[in-house]
């Protein structure tokens, strides 16, 4: 599972990348821009909580502390809602710990095609319905902060 996580992670780290793309944007582009926006997200949602909730994670090296924090980005990004559906829905095919990572892949699917369609429609940099949708991941994220994925 770990490895699985911190190859999730590392994914969506490399699409945040794609964030600096100033080529033609084609909807492979922006699909990724969508998943790239949630890393951010993920990823400063999960340095806090590898800061601020692990227990003695001051104790661990700085190596283990990152390798925590990319393993939580996918989760992170995923956020509340992902953990709400996979505890008050199971499903043959959600059970386990593989089975939430089904439901953390479709909704961050989901969040980047919505985040996407956006990116390809507008030109502009401040479009207030990504706006929107931004602030959405971000709530979603916060809210589901406190969820103990690590342990």
């Amino acid at each position: 599972m770990d490895t699985i996580l911190t190859t999730l992670g590392l994914l969506l780290v490399a699409a945040s990348l794609t964030l600096l793309w100033s080529g033609v944007r084609t909807w492979l582009v922006a699909f990724a821009q969508g998943l790239g926006i949630q890393a951010i997200v993920g990823a400063c949602v999960a340095a806090a909580q590898v800061h601020y909730l692990v227990p003695k994670s001051q104790d661990l090296p700085l190596t283990d502390r990152l390798e925590l924090v990319v393993q939580g980005i996918p989760l992170a990004a995923a956020g509340w809602t992902s953990h709400a559906l996979h505890e008050r829905f199971p499903t043959p095919w959600t059970i386990g710990a593989r089975g939430f990572l089904v439901v953390v892949a479709v909704q961050l699917g989901i969040a980047a095609m919505l985040l996407g369609s956006r990116r390809m429609g507008e030109e502009r940099l401040l479009d207030p319905m990504l706006c929107l949708l931004v602030v959405a991941v971000i709530g979603n994220a916060v809210a589901g902060a406190s969820w103990a994925w690590w342990g």
